[in-house]
């Protein structure tokens, strides 16, 4: 059968079996059947229903007339197959126009190796493609469930493929920049190219082996809870190959879904959007670009790679970050993400430095709500004080991490064997610190803010100019100067003290009127050969129900010494005459004393010793002076006071003899 280029085959209720139909470019078809016919030319159904059936081998084009006229069911031209039809051959079916063109029925179609593209409707009981089905023109809606196992799906540059409540499974999808995505499912598909999500939710089911880009078109259209596009993952998906799922706007582009996401072989999710669903990142990676905001809310990232740039940003609520590998600068912004398990840190992980919705008082949190580790050797920067914070019911160990800034920590209990640092401000510890192979550090003009924690073990340096303020000291080694001040700092256990220890004096928040107070609870035994120093007469003070064996250390200073017991090696030195060392505790030095008041017992060392004593030294009325005589050889058999300057006895002289 040949349809001339200006003529009309109408078939009415008729059917064409067997043999070739034959339509030269502009000839027209209208109604009738078509079973198992070879096709060539150009075939355009015109007006009506135009029925296939069988094997339908095309080796032209099988298209619609596209007028505009008599349409039926809201379409001009259909094509139905009503029971089951196959394409084989080299050729098209195209659809032309998206409100007149389509191909419907109960039936369902093979396209074993045609291209079906074109802007149109396909509303089918099955649909097969082992061929290709292209969107190009505008919209090409799949209204059918398509088996694309061993075909391929394609959008041209303008084409938008709408899947509507129906799904693709199988085979390949591939798209080119401009050509967009919308709503139905991809399932078990391999994606190729740039595929664009576009004012609908996509679900993705399976493995989803991506060779090139799933993204999102950024353009406002039909939100769903505020997002615009967006990939849903309602069950299990997988995500693998060396492809990347891109979000391209923070409140439109959406990631979500009650399921769980690997994210697996390399692939990459990154942009700035919104992340709701449990992502399982084993051996991909997520990526914070520049500029861009991923949120992450009520949701979990297991394990695999985390990227950050210096101006990207992660924010979100009811986040977690668990057995993550963190890149990059990861900066944390408005909300708590929870760090939890192996957190291995090779970059920054930090905060953006503006106010937002506050929690207790902070604004950007990091949540230890379980046992949580530190290492990678990154860093870990905290830069407001009152907004960035670390805290939680969990513990948090730092391996190799040097945690540092302005801001507050107060976890459960910190185990330190790397470095803690104060720097720009006010860093709070509100946890013991468990400081045994650590190091902790206060560099000047920063002030480390224990409140009521301890810090045990370890090193603490002090850089001059630097504060430690409030909390306890044990068992730890110091270098630098270590000021204590506002308030009252403990030092209990073993302390090698190899630079200075000393108060602050700084004239504010007296406590019994003084400002900065050492409290010695317990014995403390100080060792190293540095120097303890009160800085303010009626200010600095060192008191408390301990007994301190200061060794080799030096005290000095001005200010009140009130304990059970100081025996010590070194020299104790006031500052001068009119501000000395007031001695409120029992005193066993072998070493001189200079400008000292003495209201106690004052012992030359703990047998016979030769003390000198130098500037103003003055026993008052409570003051007990034990001497020691049990031969002639002084030093040896009998205590010697040697005095250079002004000396003034009160109190008691008690001589064992």
């Amino acid at each position: 059968i040949i349809v001339a280029s200006d003529a009309l085959l109408n078939l009415g209720a008729s059917l064409v079996k067997g043999g070739r139909l034959t339509v030269e470019a502009g000839g027209r078809i209208r109604n009738g059947s078509l079973v198992d016919v070879t096709v060539s030319g150009l075939v355009a159904a015109q007006s009506g229903v135009t029925k296939l059936r069988g094997f339908i081998e095309n080796n032209g084009t099988i298209t619609f007339a596209g007028d505009g006229a008599d349409q039926a069911f809201g379409f001009d031209d259909i094509y139905e197959i009503s029971d089951a039809a196959t394409l084989l051959g080299d050729g098209e079916l195209r659809l032309l126009e998206v409100n007149e063109s389509l191909v419907r029925g109960a039936g369902a179609l093979l396209n074993e190796t045609n291209v079906i593209r074109g802007s149109g409707r396909i509303e089918l009981a099955r649909l097969q493609n082992r061929g290709v089905i292209r969107a190009e023109g505008g919209s090409l809606q799949l209204a059918t469930s398509l088996d694309n196992a061993g075909g391929r799906l394609e959008v041209a540059a303008d084409g938008l493929l709408d899947l509507g409540a129906t799904g693709v499974v199988g085979g390949l999808v591939d798209g080119v920049p401009g050509g967009r995505l919308r709503n139905g499912s991809l399932t078990n598909v391999h994606v190729s190219g740039v595929v664009q999500a576009d004012g609908g939710q996509t679900q993705l089911h399976g493995t989803i082996s991506n060779m090139g880009t799933l993204t999102c078109a950024a353009n406002v259209g039909s939100q769903i809870f505020g997002l615009d596009d967006a990939y849903v993952v309602p069950d299990a998906a997988t995500l693998t190959g060396p492809g990347k799922l891109v979000l391209v706007e923070a409140s439109e582009s959406g990631l979500i879904g009650d399921g769980m996401l690997t994210n697996t072989g390399g692939h990459a999710i990154e942009g700035s959007g919104y992340v709701s669903v449990d992502l399982l990142n084993d051996g991909g990676v997520v990526r914070l670009l520049d500029g861009a905001n991923l949120r992450v809310d009520n949701a979990e990232i297991v394990g695999g790679e985390l990227n950050g740039t210096a101006s990207g940003i992660l924010s979100g609520i009811s986040a977690v970050l668990r057995d993550v590998r963190l890149t990059g600068t990861v900066r944390r912004d408005t909300g708590a993400i929870a760090l939890k398990g192996a957190i291995q840190n090779e970059g920054n992980l930090t905060f953006v430095a503006q106010p937002g919705s506050q929690i207790f008082g902070y604004d950007d949190t990091f949540l230890i709500d379980e046992e949580t580790t530190l290492s990678g050797g990154g860093e870990l920067t905290l830069i407001e004080s009152n907004e960035s914070r670390i805290t939680g019911a969990g513990t948090l160990t730092n391996l190799d991490n040097v945690v540092h800034g302005v801001g507050r920590i107060d976890v459960a209990a910190i185990a330190n064997r790397g470095t803690i640092r104060a720097d720009g401000g006010v860093l709070t510890l509100g946890s013991r610190v468990d400081n045994a192979n650590g190091l902790i550090e206060v560099q000047s003009n920063a002030v480390l803010s224990l409140e009521n924690s301890t810090v045990s073990g370890g090193k603490l340096h002090v850089a001059d100019g630097g504060l430690v303020r409030g909390g306890s000291l044990e068992n730890l080694v110091t270098t630098g100067v270590v000021a204590l001040g506002y308030g009252v700092t403990q030092l209990s256990g073993v302390v090698e003290n190899q630079g200075v220890i000393a108060t602050a004096g700084d004239g504010h928040n007296d406590i019994f009127g003084y400002d900065d107070v050492i409290m010695a609870p317990r014995d403390l035994k100080l060792l190293g050969s540095g120097v303890i120093e009160l800085r303010e007469a009626g200010e600095s003070r060192i008191t408390g129900a301990g007994r301190i064996d200061a060794g080799d250390n030096v005290i000095r200073g001005m200010g009140l010494i009130d304990v059970e017991r100081i025996v010590t090696r070194a020299p104790i030195e006031g500052n001068s005459p009119s501000e000395p060392l007031i001695l409120d505790a029992d005193i066993y030095s072998s070493s001189s004393l200079k400008d000292v008041q003495v209201r106690r017992v004052h012992s030359p060392g703990m047998g016979p010793a030769a003390v000198d004593l130098h500037g103003m030294y003055k026993m008052t009325s409570t003051g007990w002076l034990e001497i020691e005589v049990g031969g002639l050889t002084p030093a040896v058999e009998h205590d010697l006071l040697e005095a250079t300057g002004d000396v003034t006895l009160s109190g008691t002289l008690d001589v064992d003899v």
